[in-house]
């Protein structure tokens, strides 16, 4: 009965591990992935609770979010097919692959300060700003774990 509980406890240990790891959301999103339409629908939501646009300036900004959506599916997939192929970008295509993500932001940014008043536009870029630094802390982590990993890796190979 003690092995039964013992191995029950394990099972369901391990099982909690595994999702933890993966993420319940990554794994949502790859079975049951939303359309840009809604995606950005619902962004135009957030945005409004966030900033309280009225209805002419969520008409406004949809179109933009969708094709900000868009192209990060597509340069998604870019990077996907490289993977697979086990390719590394040169660094003409890195330069204009950041210059032209550098474009459309300045862009986005032009497009929302025309659509926002002063008071909005300085809650978005602040808004903006968290996010960035969210992403940045994230991005360090995750490199942080992966340098990490390899590194035991690599100490177990020498053993």
């Amino acid at each position: 009965m003690k092995k039964v509980i013992g191995f029950l406890i394990f099972v369901l240990s391990y099982s909690t591990a595994v999702q933890a790891q993966r993420g319940e959301r990554a794994m949502d999103e790859e079975r049951n992935p939303m359309t840009v339409a809604q995606q950005a629908t619902i962004a135009v939501k957030k945005m409004t609770l966030r900033l309280n646009l009225n209805n002419a300036q969520q008409r406004k900004i949809q179109p933009l979010l969708e094709a900000q959506i868009a192209d990060r599916r597509a340069m998604k997939e870019q990077r996907k097919a490289l993977k697979k192929k086990k390719a590394k970008p040169t660094a003409d295509q890195r330069f204009n692959a950041m210059n032209a993500r550098l474009d459309k932001q300045i862009e986005f940014k032009r497009a929302m300060m025309n659509i926002l008043d002063e008071k909005q536009f300085e809650r978005f870029e602040k808004t903006m700003m968290r996010k960035k630094m969210k992403m940045t802390k994230r991005i360090k982590k995750e490199k942080h774990k992966r340098n990490r990993k390899l590194r035991r890796d690599r100490d177990h190979r020498d053993e």
